[in-house]
């Protein structure tokens, strides 16, 4: 017991606890860098928030086929397009 509260005593009175807070030096970084920042208080102006945000009832998903559709029938389409567009300006070969 004598062992053990002389661990305490150690404990309770050591100045720093900097080995045993977790990432440490990147907190500090962090908080250099929040220091040095400088805010131009003219540009600020006060926002009013009228109602609190809803989650929507039901998820939204993606429309995947209908998407793959659109893209393929456009894809037809620009093809079309681009073959008639090159047999248009091919030159004759006379």
């Amino acid at each position: 017991t004598k062992a053990l509260q002389a661990e305490i005593d150690a404990l309770k009175s050591r100045k720093s606890d900097d080995p045993f807070i977790y990432n440490l030096r990147n907190l500090q970084d962090e908080l250099v860098y929040l220091e040095n920042m400088s805010i131009d208080k003219s540009t600020l102006s006060a926002i009013f928030i009228d109602r609190v945000a809803q989650s929507p009832e039901h998820a939204i998903k993606p429309q995947a086929t209908r998407i793959m559709l659109i893209g393929a029938v456009l894809g037809l389409i620009a093809g079309l397009l681009l073959a008639f567009l090159r047999e248009f300006l091919k030159k004759p070969n006379n």
